[in-house]
C-alpha cells in the first residue's frame, strides 16, 4: 500500500497481541494521544511497539500527539450529566464537581475571555451554549441545545480568540517524555500560527533533539495562515473534529482539500484524521459513507489516514484497522492514470528539480521504481508529492530519518550502511531490490547527492539497470 496506516493507541489496544495484530494489518504509525493516559502509559506502549515490531530500526514510527491548550470540562459528580435546552448552565474557574447545573473547566483564564452573546460549544459541538453573563470567574450560560456531557469533554468557543499560549506545561512534560522514549515524530496540536511551530522546534532544540513537527490544522487561525505554516512544519494532520466544531461544517471538505493540494507543492505529507470509521468503535463494520470518505481522501492524495477513537477506545481496533488497509488497497487499484488535485513541488532549487526529473524518466522510461539516497529524507518527500506509480525506496544510514520517513507516501525506508562511493550505493540498491522481488534487468531511477553524507545536497540522477 502506498496510502499510510496511523493508528491510536489506548486502553483497547494496550495488549501485546492487539498492536501486534495490528502491525500485521498493515499499520506504519502508531499515534499516542498525550491527552489522555499516564507517562507511565505511554513509556509502556512505546516499549510494546519496539519489542513487537519486525524491524525496530525502520518501522513502525511512533507519533506522540501533544495535548495542546485544548480547554476541558472538569469532572461530574456522577462521571456525566444531561443539560437541558433553555436551562442555565454555569463554567467555573474554581474546583467543583460537575451536576447538571454547574461545572469546572482547566482553563483559568475562561471566564476573562468570553464575552456576552458568545456561543460556547461542548462534547465536539453536541451540546450548544450561549454567554449571558461572566464575573471573571464564572461564566453563566443559556442551555441552546442540549444533551448529555461527561468528564473532561471538550469546550470550544468558535471565533474567540483565547488568551492561551500553544505550549503548556504539560506539554512541556510529555516533550520531554518523547524525547528520553526516542519517538519519532511530534503532532502539535491547536496551531495558529508559523510561530507555534517555531517554539515547539526551540524546545526541542533545548532538549538536544530535533523531530519532524506534524502540525495540526484544527483552528480557523491556522487556515488563514497556512502557507506560513507550511513553511515551518515537517507534516500537517487535518484534524477534522476541532475543525469541525470551530469552522461551519460544510467548509470542512474544502478546507481539507486544499491543505492537502497547498502541502503537496511544499513536499510536506499530510495525514487525514478523525472520525474515518467511526461507527466501528462500537460496530464490526463501518457505514458506506465513512468508506467514501476514506477512499475520497486518497484520491485528494493524502499521505496518510488516521484512527483514532476506533483503535484507541473502540470494541473492533483489529477490524478497523483491517477494514482500512481493506479500502486503501480497493481504492489504489482504481487510480489507474488518477492525479490528485493539485500541483506537485515547483521545481526551483536542485532537489525539488531532479525529484520532477525523477518521475519524468521514471515515466519515460517505464522504471521499475525510484530509489533515493537521502542524509535527512527530503528528498524522497518531494519525489512521494509528485505520487509515482512505483514504489519508492528510501536508503538511508539514520535510523531515525528511516523511521521519519514511514508516514510518507509510497515510500519504504531502508536502513543501510555508511556509503562511501556511488559504486557502494548502486551495489546496496541491487542487492536490497532484488530482495524484496525486483527483477534483474529492470531499470530503476537513482538519485542522490554528491559528496556523500551531506544534507540537503540532490545533484545526481541515474537512469540505473539492476545487476549491470
Amino acid at each position: 500500500m502506498n496510502t499510510k496506516i496511523v493508528a491510536t493507541l489506548g486502553p483497547a489496544s494496550d495488549g501485546p497481541d492487539i498492536i501486534g495484530g495490528l502491525m500485521e494489518a498493515g499499520v506504519d504509525v502508531f499515534r499516542l494521544n498525550a491527552a489522555h493516559g499516564s507517562p507511565e502509559d505511554h513509556r509502556l506502549r512505546i516499549q510494546r511497539v519496539r519489542e513487537l515490531s519486525p524491524d525496530p530500526e525502520v518501522r513502525p514510527a511512533i507519533l506522540v500527539d501533544l495535548q495542546g491548550p485544548k480547554i476541558r470540562l472538569g469532572v461530574f459528580e456522577s462521571g456525566s450529566a444531561t443539560l437541558a435546552t433553555g436551562s442555565d448552565f454555569v463554567i467555573t474557574t474554581e474546583p467543583v464537581l460537575g451536576t447538571a447545573q454547574r461545572a469546572s473547566t482547566n482553563y483559568p483564564g475562561f471566564a476573562r475571555d468570553v464575552r456576552p452573546g458568545d456561543h460556547v460549544l461542548l462534547a465536539d459541538g453536541s451540546v450548544e451554549l450561549r454567554v449571558l453573563e461572566t464575573d471573571g470567574v464564572a461564566v453563566r450560560c443559556r442551555v441552546v441545545s442540549g444533551g448529555p456531557v461527561w468528564d473532561r469533554k471538550g469546550i470550544n468557543v468558535p471565533g474567540v480568540r483565547l488568551a492561551v499560549g500553544s505550549l503548556t506545561d504539560k506539554d512541556l512534560k510529555d516533550l520531554q517524555l518523547a524525547v528520553s522514549a526516542g519517538v519519532d515524530l511530534v503532532g502539535l496540536s491547536f496551531v495558529r500560527t508559523a510561530e507555534d511551530v517555531r517554539a515547539l522546534r526551540r524546545r526541542m532544540e533545548a532538549l538536544g533533539a530535533r523531530r519532524p513537527i506534524v502540525a495540526k490544522i484544527e483552528k480557523p487561525e491556522a487556515w488563514q495562515n497556512l502557507d506560513a505554516i507550511l513553511e515551518e512544519a515537517d507534516g500537517l494532520m487535518v484534524a477534522r473534529g476541532d475543525l469541525g466544531v470551530e469552522l461551519a461544517l460544510e467548509k470542512v471538505p474544502f478546507v481539507q482539500k486544499a491543505v492537502i493540494q497547498r502541502a503537496r507543492r511544499l513536499g510536506r505529507f499530510v495525514i487525514t484524521a478523525t472520525q474515518m470509521l467511526e461507527s466501528m468503535v462500537q460496530n464490526p463494520f463501518p457505514t458506506r459513507a465513512e468508506v467514501s470518505d476514506v477512499a475520497n481522501a486518497i484520491y485528494d492524495g493524502s499521505d496518510a489516514v488516521m484512527l483514532s477513537a476506533e483503535t484507541s477506545v473502540g470494541h473492533y481496533p483489529l477490524e478497523a484497522a483491517r477494514m482500512m488497509a481493506r479500502i486503501i488497497a480497493e481504492t489504489e487499484s482504481t487510480l489507474g492514470n488518477w492525479e490528485p488535485p493539485g500541483s506537485a513541488p515547483a521545481p526551483v532549487s536542485d532537489a525539488p528539480i531532479l525529484a520532477d526529473a525523477a518521475i519524468r524518466v521514471a515515466r519515460c522510461s517505464s522504471a521499475a521504481a525510484v530509489a533515493v539516497f537521502t542524509v535527512s529524507g527530503a528528498t524522497a518527500r518531494l519525489v512521494a508529492a509528485h505520487r509515482p506509480r512505483v514504489p519508492i525506496y528510501a536508503f538511508t544510514p539514520q535510523a531515525a530519518v528511516a523511521r521519519q520517513l514511514t508516514p510518507v507516501y509510497g515510500v519504504e525506508p531502508i536502513l543501510t550502511p555508511p556509503m562511501t562511493s556511488t559504486d557502494q550505493m548502486v551495489a546496496y540498491l541491487d542487492r536490497a531490490l532484488l530482495e524484496r522481488g525486483a527483477s534483474a534487468g529492470a531499470r530503476v531511477v537513482f538519485v542522490a547527492g554528491q559528496p556523500l553524507g551531506r544534507p540537503g545536497i540532490t545533484n545526481l540522477l541515474k537512469l540505473h539497470v539492476i545487476g549491470s
